[in-house]
């Protein structure tokens, strides 16, 4: 079954006391610790770029919440399960460590963000989130691991049962421009597009400095 194929993993069990875990962490530079949108933010971050500031609810959160023996389908039990006992507290505290008053909350699965699957537009995200709603969009963002297009992307994709699956929470940032950068070191090119607003020559000559940076660092990058 597509839950038995999600949730094949080792987590607390179901009922006990979770008050003495953590369900939240520092962005990740590896997608095995994090998902692969935190982690590309994390090696961002690392590489000494400017990104917005933020953290992950790690995927002891997911099995923590749902119970493989009930007859309940795993994605309403995300949206109405309790809280892991001390979440909500955590997350307080790490929403006010950001000082800001909007926040992104986004997917960070397995399988997102890899050179063979970006899984762009298949899980749920939400941007310009006050504190107040981040809960119920990580919430939210959870239950989509579970939509039947989002499991026949996953097994099509060989997404391993045991991956993570993370929410990443950062602060919300007004974009003045969107488009995007890439850069093929062994083929060097360089591309910068604008799809709408628009970029000053140093702004341009800086998206080139550094995608060509992070290609000559990790490989071919977009």
């Amino acid at each position: 079954s597509s839950l038995a194929w999600a949730m094949k993993t080792k987590r607390p069990v179901i009922g006990t006391d979770t008050s003495s875990l953590r369900f939240t962490a520092s962005l990740p530079t590896n997608a095995e610790q994090g998902g692969g949108k935190a982690a590309s933010l994390g090696l961002l971050q690392a590489a000494g770029l400017r990104v917005p500031r933020g953290f992950v609810c790690t995927d002891r959160l997911l099995h923590t919440m749902v119970d493989e023996a009930s007859s309940q389908a795993p994605g309403d039990q995300v949206l109405h399960a309790e809280w892991p006992a001390g979440f909500l507290s955590e997350l307080a505290l790490e929403l006010e460590h950001l000082q800001v008053q909007a926040f992104s909350v986004r997917s960070s699965f397995a399988g997102e963000d890899d050179v063979t699957a970006l899984a762009a537009g298949v899980y749920a995200s939400y941007v310009n989130v006050s504190a107040a709603d981040v809960a119920m969009a990580v919430r939210k963002v959870l239950a989509s691991a579970f939509a039947p297009a989002a499991v026949a992307y996953a097994q099509g994709h060989a997404v391993r049962s045991h991956d993570q699956r993370c929410v990443l929470v950062h602060a919300y940032v007004e974009g003045e421009a969107w488009g995007h950068a890439a850069s093929a070191p062994a083929s060097h090119i360089v591309s910068v597009w604008v799809g709408k607003g628009a970029l000053s020559p140093p702004q341009k000559a800086e998206l080139e400095h550094v995608v060509t940076g992070l290609a000559r660092a990790h490989g071919a990058c977009e």
